[in-house]
């Protein structure tokens, strides 16, 4: 339909089915996202409803619950698509347009990028688009099409009571006696719902609504079609709904005495199909784009000292991750020194040259704790630390005992200490 103001029945052939997304759906489950509703049919096309609209505030955000769908505006539009008995709802603009049908729009050409909304049964008292009284456009027929729906409606729903068994009666009888198809030919002078009805026997949605709603209004069933999505992929990668331009879909309205419910003739398996799931990667690759979406949402939510702050903060954790990542790798790679048997720790090497330079350097055969031993006496200033520090080496070198980052920070840190001081202060005579 294209969601124009008039819906012309005709043949689809030839035209693409779009993949493209419009809308992501989270949050309880709907079926169905009105977003126009057409009450007049003549001459082949149905008219939409005219109806004032009312600017109302709303709520920038419901929090989540059972209750409540979250709608992601993927591509914008003149009309926002919720579901029939919408109760409560906000936008992330602060404000919507509403009609006296139910149908809500953006307003100043300002769409919201998401919406949240809340579907209950109406409330006896209380006044809604769902419980508004139908008009007599709602009731009206072609009178030259009159007398054929009339006859074959009374023949589809005899044994029935209620408008409720009615409904369901004709509609049963399109899904399963009518073929879906987009491909067909339909003679030019002829009412599209009449040949549909009992000639062709093959149509699109549009065409199971429109003989749907008029058989109905035949036998006094007030009704209207509405336009919008079904809502039927599943991505499990996301979690979410995906409303693509291909699921755009026609059903009917009919007012069953105290309100507004939802009849759709059109065979389910053509709109519903069994376990319809995104694929793997096309479904990680929507939701990166919907997680850079919300994100972009949530900064230009932000005051700029709020961006300011989050992006300090994101610096430090990379920096106190890159810090934690290179300790450990240090760390490994102190221990992988002894036991691949590499070579002697870096700091027990350095402190090696520092004494070396003092001429206090060890014999090739001397071994670290003997070196530290000879030495302690000699060193009034380190001595004893060295000797210390001389035989923790031995028994990390060689007996794999210790902690081999401490041990190496301890070994620098005297190397560093005994390079800085004044060569008197770092040996004496024996």
């Amino acid at each position: 339909s294209g969601f124009s103001s008039f819906l012309w029945l005709g043949s689809m052939k030839g035209m693409l089915q779009s993949d493209r997304i419009v809308m992501r759906v989270r949050g309880a489950e709907t079926n169905y996202l009105r977003g126009i509703v057409y009450v007049e049919y003549s001459h082949g096309a149905w008219t939409r409803r005219d109806a004032d609209k009312q600017v109302r505030p709303v709520p920038r955000f419901l929090p989540p619950g059972n209750n409540v769908t979250e709608i992601e505006v993927v591509r914008d539009g003149p009309r926002y698509f919720t579901p029939l008995g919408t109760s409560e709802l906000a936008a992330s603009t602060g404000f919507v347009a509403l009609d006296s049908g139910g149908i809500y729009e953006p307003v100043a050409g300002d769409p919201a990028k998401r919406l949240w909304l809340s579907v209950r049964a109406p409330v006896e008292g209380v006044k809604s688009p769902q419980t508004e009284a139908p008009t007599p456009l709602e009731r009206s027929v072609p009178p030259s099409l009159l007398r054929p729906l009339q006859r074959l409606a009374v023949a589809w729903t005899r044994g029935t009571k209620t408008p409720k068994q009615q409904l369901e009666a004709l509609a049963l009888h399109l899904r399963s006696e009518y073929a879906y198809s987009l491909d067909f030919e339909r003679p030019r002078r002829a009412d599209p719902v009449l040949d549909f009805l009992f000639r062709g026997k093959q149509g699109h949605c549009e065409y199971f609504a429109s003989a749907l709603a008029l058989l109905a209004r035949s036998i006094g069933i007030p009704t209207r079609v509405v336009a919008g999505y079904s809502v039927s992929e599943y991505s499990e990668v996301g979690d979410y709904y995906l409303v693509r331009e291909r699921n755009a879909h026609s059903w009917v309205e009919a007012w069953t005495g105290e309100r507004w419910e939802t009849y759709d003739a059109t065979p389910s398996a053509e709109i519903f199909p069994t376990n319809r799931r995104t694929g793997w990667l096309p479904g990680v690759v929507d939701w990166f784009g919907a997680t850079w979406s919300r994100f972009m949402d949530w900064l230009l939510e932000r005051e700029l000292s709020e961006v300011l702050s989050a992006l300090g903060a994101a610096i430090a954790l990379l920096f106190l991750v890159r810090f934690l990542r290179l300790r450990r790798k240090r760390a490994d790679t102190l221990g992988r020194l002894l036991h691949d048997g590499v070579g002697p720790l870096p700091g027990w090497v350095a402190l090696e040259r520092a004494l070396k330079e003092s001429s206090l350097a060890r014999s090739p055969t001397e071994t670290p704790e003997a070196w530290g031993k000879r030495l302690s006496p000699a060193l009034p200033v380190f001595g004893p630390e060295l000797s210390q520090l001389a035989a923790e080496y031995s028994a990390f070198r060689y007996g794999a005992q210790g902690d081999a980052e401490e041990l190496e920070r301890r070994l620098r840190d005297l190397a560093l200490r005994v390079t800085r001081a004044p060569r008197q202060r770092i040996a004496r005579e024996p």
